[in-house]
């Protein structure tokens, strides 16, 4: 009988392809792996990671961008190095 493939092993990568796709090592995904801090799927003799988990753990950790002042030199204040010359 023919192996059909599951529609969303598309979606499964592989623990360099995962890492890659993180922007980390191979070593940290192992070690958030261990810590249980990420999901996976393990097989015997294998692991794999679901993208679609991936983008959840990165939605999860994403920091907003704080709102801040530009920044504007005060008003009669001279550069030290012109004052200099």
């Amino acid at each position: 009988m023919p192996r059909t493939s599951h529609p969303q092993s598309a979606f499964l990568l592989t623990k360099r392809e995962a890492a890659a796709y993180l922007g980390i090592a191979t070593r940290t995904l192992d070690d958030w792996r261990t810590a249980g801090a990420i999901p996976f799927i393990q097989r015997p003799g294998y692991v794999r990671f679901m993208q679609s988990d991936l983008d959840a753990f990165l939605q999860q950790h994403r920091w907003e961008a704080r709102k801040v002042r530009p920044f504007r030199p005060r008003a009669g204040k001279r550069d030290s190095i012109s004052e200099a010359q």
